[in-house]
C-alpha cells in the first residue's frame, strides 16, 4: 500500500508542480533521509526521558544467569546436533 501512495503522490506533485522525474526522485530520497533522521532523534530523546522519568531501567536489560544458562544450553546443543 505504501509504494502506492508514494507513486500517486509523486503523480500529483508532477502534475501540481510540473517537476521532472528526477526532481520527483531526489525530492523523496532527500524527504526520506530527513524524515529517518528526525525518527532518530525522537527515539533517543524518548528514550532519554523514559530513562530519566524511571519508567524503566537500563538494569531491566541485563539477562538473569538461568536466562544465559539456558540460552547457551540451546546453543550448544544445537552445535552438538549440526556436527
Amino acid at each position: 500500500m505504501f509504494p502506492l501512495m508514494v507513486l500517486y503522490s509523486a503523480y500529483v506533485h508532477k502534475k501540481i508542480y510540473e517537476l521532472s522525474l528526477i526532481k520527483i526522485i531526489h525530492k523523496t530520497l532527500f524527504f526520506s533521509v530527513i524524515s529517518g533522521i528526525l525518527y532518530l532523534v525522537f527515539l533517543v530523546a524518548i528514550v532519554a526521558i523514559m530513562l530519566l522519568l524511571g519508567t524503566f531501567d537500563l538494569r531491566d536489560f541485563i539477562p538473569k544467569k538461568e536466562t544465559v544458562d539456558a540460552i547457551s544450553y540451546i546453543a550448544s546443543s544445537v552445535i552438538n546436533w549440526t556436527s
